[in-house]
């Protein structure tokens, strides 16, 4: 639970990974770490690498096992050389994700592509749902938790909440569902309590409730998987939370399995399936991208050419354009695709834009 600047939207909230929104609802990664090594290439180029500018970095002090560090609001990269070898640890925070956002022109997708591209293994990841529509309330969850109307994988769970001692005002209001050691802890909490009480900051919505999604290892690994290809961060959080914990409302069946989700949980999730971690996804990083630009960048693509009555060489200029702006990233993807593909042939006479039909 980290206090966050949110900015640029009246009220409280502002991020460019899935909704702004002073209602509603938005998703956001809330915490990123992962572990690589790379023979020859020191901490300012691996800084570039991911859209980040070296000379902005103060010195610290090195971190379990490694022995310098960078760091620059909430961003740190840690590192240590032994034998040309570089290792690295970069720990993202709460506050860096959000600082990361407006810093840099890299998304998500961008920064965990090249994660994989340097073969990283992802030890932390958060991500987090924020309602400001007062649907999911605290006191409602451990009602429907005391009263067994939850189905959930967690075999245990706590309420911890903080209080003034003289004038018993609340300050702070959390569930935790799960335990903070395991590969997947899920936690709901009061955002507006803390913001007023622990950062001392004005909100000026009524609700803000967090859910927060701490995904360690191979359930972290797997949930960056699913991003890479394709898949918005709002869909994978909300499906992760309904893979894990169902609220939902007593019936008749003896077989509390058989019971239906609580309308105000399903109106909260959307309606998504869930999502199972274990499940792996192909590591080809040029594959991923194919994927991504089919999902994401396609349609857009197609309305630029139909709104230019099919006139397709704005296609030709993004593609001179793109070459021009190639990153080391990109051509480490290019080089390995190219490598894993020898035997594949390209149709000099097939042109990009044919596959917009």
């Amino acid at each position: 639970m980290n206090d966050q600047p949110e900015k640029n939207v009246p009220g409280v909230c502002n991020t460019p990974v899935q909704n702004t929104c002073p209602t509603g609802q938005r998703s956001l990664v809330d915490w990123f770490s992962s572990t690589f090594s790379v023979g020859g290439v020191p901490p300012h180029e691996i800084l570039k690498l991911i859209g980040l500018d070296s000379s902005d970095f103060d010195d610290t002090f090195g971190l379990q096992g490694y022995s310098k560090g960078l760091i620059y609001n909430g961003i740190k990269l840690y590192y240590k050389e032994e034998n040309e070898m570089f290792f690295y640890w970069l720990d993202i925070s709460g506050t860096g994700c959000r600082f990361y956002e407006t810093i840099t022109d890299f998304t998500w997708f961008d920064l965990f592509d090249t994660m994989r591209s340097l073969k990283a293994s992802i030890t932390r990841l958060d991500l987090a749902v924020d309602d400001f529509d007062g649907i999911i309330k605290l006191t409602k969850l451990n009602y429907y938790t005391e009263n067994d109307m939850i189905r959930t994988r967690f075999e245990s769970y706590r309420e911890f909440k903080k209080k003034n001692i003289q004038t018993k005002q609340l300050l702070g209001h959390t569930l935790y569902y799960g335990s903070e050691q395991s590969n997947i802890q899920i936690r709901f909490y009061d955002k507006k309590l803390e913001r007023e009480n622990k950062a001392k900051k004005q909100v000026t919505v009524n609700h803000w409730v967090r859910c927060e999604m701490q995904l360690r290892n191979e359930r972290a690994d797997q949930a960056v998987n699913h991003i890479i290809n394709g898949r918005d961060v709002g869909y994978i959080s909300k499906a992760i939370l309904l893979n894990y914990i169902k609220f939902v409302t007593k019936g008749n069946d003896t077989n509390k399995a058989r019971w239906k989700l609580a309308k105000w949980y399903d109106d909260f999730l959307g309606k998504v399936e869930p999502l199972k971690l274990s499940v792996k996804a192909p590591d080809a990083t040029i594959e991923k991208t194919i994927q991504w630009v089919s999902n994401q960048v396609a349609p857009a693509l197609t309305a630029i050419v139909k709104a230019m009555n099919d006139d397709k060489t704005i296609i030709d200029d993004f593609l001179l354009q793109g070459e021009e702006r190639l990153s080391k990233k990109h051509k480490m993807m290019i080089d390995q695709y190219k490598k894993n593909h020898p035997q594949m042939n390209v149709d000099d006479d097939v042109k990009p834009e044919d596959f917009l039909n």
